[in-house]
Parts: C-alpha cells; sequence; structure tokens
C-alpha cells in the first residue's frame, strides 16, 4: 500500500520546510533549546542573517509560505505597474 502526501504528518511538514528554504535560498539550521532556525546568506539581507527562530515546524512553514506569498504579491504588483505604463 503506497503512502500519501499528508501535509499534516511532521513528516511531510520537514520535507515541505526543507524544500520551500532551498526554493528561496535559506537555510534551515537547528539552534539553542530545539528551536528551528532560518537563516539567509544572500541579497538583500547580507552574510549569515538569521530570518527566524521557530519553536516547531509547523511555525516554520507558516512564516516560509507568508515569506513566499508576499514575494509573488510583489511580483503582480510590480508586473501590473509596469503594464499600466505602458498604455499610451
Amino acid at each position: 500500500m503506497s503512502e500519501q502526501h499528508n501535509p499534516w504528518l511532521i513528516d511531510n511538514i520537514i520535507i515541505n520546510v526543507k524544500s520551500m528554504a532551498k526554493e528561496l535560498r535559506f537555510r534551515i539550521e537547528p539552534g539553542a533549546y530545539n528551536n528551528i532556525e532560518v537563516r539567509a546568506d544572500h541579497e538583500p539581507y547580507g552574510k549569515d542573517i538569521m530570518l527566524g527562530r521557530f519553536d516547531d515546524w509547523r511555525s516554520a512553514e507558516i512564516y516560509l509560505n507568508g515569506y513566499l506569498q508576499g514575494k509573488l504579491e510583489i511580483k503582480a504588483a510590480a508586473i501590473t505597474r509596469r503594464a499600466k505604463k505602458e498604455k499610451p
């Protein structure tokens, strides 16, 4: 019997967080007291900047989902702004 993807299982949440972090070019590292740290090494952040410290994987997943959504909304606003400028 093959196991289906269940977004509520902790293993799937961890896999999802790690894949989103890789897509966004962030690093997931263990922190003190079993915290999960999200770090960045690229522009516009600088070198080894901690973006968030979370107590559980679900909180890290929610943070990365929000970051990704904000990034997509900024991109959509830029496209809309560019389209308005090009209109005569």
